[in-house]
């Protein structure tokens, strides 16, 4: 798993500097609504960090995803697929990411390849139970904070969050609501590494 990022240049030097002393694992998240232009993105993160695709509804989706993987080898970033293994395998992309609700009906991690990056979404503690059992690489944990992304649900908060990451044998990753002043919080609470939308899109 990629760690040790070092800067994010559209989100300015707080989050640079809490990051390069923090290790942090960046992910960033494309979303058709409000992620703005994922090329964008890709070409704003830094090296060994990681953005995942996820356009879920996009019919260009296909074209698209094959575009951003190699977008992504350029920059030196990893790219993995949202929601989709076939997907992921003929984009040639790092790994793939699974939404929730997809978690009861994967294989487990030895059926994919080798090389892949793969994460699991959570939202509780069973979920990250399953990733585990799956043998995901990391679990991303929402929503921590209030978010667009999750209107009208509870947040989890520090203290849940804490709970939850401390009990967890995969890395997990903070999602939701993100922002700059939460970053050391969150390392100690045990997060490592960060995701998000906004964080990285600024919208």
């Amino acid at each position: 798993m990629a760690a040790g990022v070092q800067t994010v240049s559209n989100v300015g030097r707080g989050l640079n500097f809490a990051i390069a002393r923090g290790l942090l694992i960046l992910i960033a998240m494309t979303d058709e609504d409000r992620g703005g232009d994922p090329f964008d993105m890709v070409r704003q993160l830094p090296k060994n960090s990681i953005l995942i695709f996820r356009h879920y509804t996009d019919p260009t989706r296909v074209q698209l995803a094959h575009q951003i993987v190699r977008a992504c080898r350029r920059a030196g970033v990893y790219c993995l697929i949202a929601g989709d293994i076939g997907l992921a395998r003929k984009s040639k992309s790092d790994g793939v990411h699974f939404p929730e609700h997809q978690l009861g009906r994967l294989p487990v991690r030895r059926f994919m390849p080798t090389q892949w990056i793969t994460t699991g979404a959570a939202h509780n503690h069973k979920s990250i139970r399953r990733i585990e059992v799956l043998g995901l690489d990391a679990a991303l944990l929402s929503p921590v904070f209030s978010s667009k992304s999750h209107p009208g649900a509870k947040a989890l908060g520090i203290w849940k969050f804490t709970v939850i990451s401390r009990r967890a044998e995969v890395p997990v990753i903070a999602l939701g609501g993100v922002r700059v002043d939460h970053l050391r919080r969150l390392r100690l609470a045990g997060a490592s590494g960060v995701a998000g939308i906004g964080l990285f899109s600024g919208q």
